[in-house]
């Protein structure tokens, strides 16, 4: 047992040695190949197109968030099948504008922490030219707006908000008739409790009212979505000269290795021919 434990030990140190020895023998190879790749790869700084990347937050109180995310998707599939002149009708943006726009995808914003959605959505562009973002969020907002199903639920929530709000008004108008007569009469019987009698309509009344204004912020937004921060028209494009050099010169090493392991594989078999 204790001397297949040393074999094994000798084994263990002889494969790191050969490898010790190997990556020794073949350092300025490896290393020229490393440099040429990530030389190759910083290239791409001059020769690759610019593009800018920004995203946008939005939520809705009119359409669900499954559909926002299916419409926002069509819109990269339409892209994909470069019908530009559909999109551009739809969106309501010049099509030659349009063109500079090469990706848009959305995805739920997720809390960690709290294991849960945070209520809104984030919505992801690439552009090569930055000034399309200026009018980009009310393209989509247009798109969307135009599908039937979107306007109809548009118009049922309308619909409901406007009457939840006139059925609150007549509650309001019907508090405010039975404060006054409850006011005259308690002073009429001289109550000693008309302070309270006058704070119990005022708490339902507040309440009312708060009601009235949520319902009325809400018909504000009666649109397929509201957005929340809007696209960053930043200044500088997108680089990735350092991600680039970095597989590039990963790439020609392993190349570089590949190439030198098959190399002595080949000359150890000639040999033992």
């Amino acid at each position: 047992m204790t001397t297949e434990k040393r074999n094994d030990e000798i084994d263990l140190i002889e494969l790191f040695l050969n490898m010790y020895i190997f990556f020794k023998k073949n350092f300025w190879i490896l290393f020229i190949a490393s440099v040429i790749g990530g030389g190759l790869g910083y290239s791409t700084k001059f020769f690759g197109k610019k593009h800018f990347e920004s995203s946008m937050l939005i939520n809705s109180y009119t359409v669900s968030q499954d559909l926002l995310i299916e419409y926002i998707n069509n819109i990269q599939t339409i892209l994909d099948d470069k019908n530009s002149k559909y999109l551009s009708e739809r969106m309501e943006i010049n099509s030659t504008n349009l063109k500079n726009l090469k990706k848009i995808s959305v995805e739920d914003v997720y809390d960690e922490k709290a294991k849960k959605s945070k209520g809104y959505l984030s919505v992801s562009v690439a552009v090569d030219n930055n000034q399309l973002l200026k009018h980009l969020s009310f393209g989509i907002l247009n798109y969307i707006e135009k599908e039937p199903y979107v306007q109809s639920e548009i118009q049922i929530f309308t619909e409901n908000n406007q009457n939840l709000i006139s059925k609150i008004d007549e509650e309001i108008s019907k508090l405010e008739i039975l404060q006054e007569k409850n006011l005259k009469q308690t002073q009429n019987k001289g109550d000693v409790n008309i302070y309270n009698s006058q704070t119990s309509f005022q708490k339902e009344l507040l309440t009312l009212l708060k009601e009235k204004q949520n319902l009325e912020k809400r018909l504000k937004f009666a649109t397929p979505f509201r957005i929340i921060q809007d696209f960053t028209i930043y200044q500088e494009p997108i680089k990735k000269t350092v991600t680039y050099s970095f597989a590039g010169g990963l790439l020609f090493a392993f190349i570089a290795l590949f190439y030198l392991i098959i190399k002595m594989i080949n000359r150890k078999i000639k040999v033992q021919e």
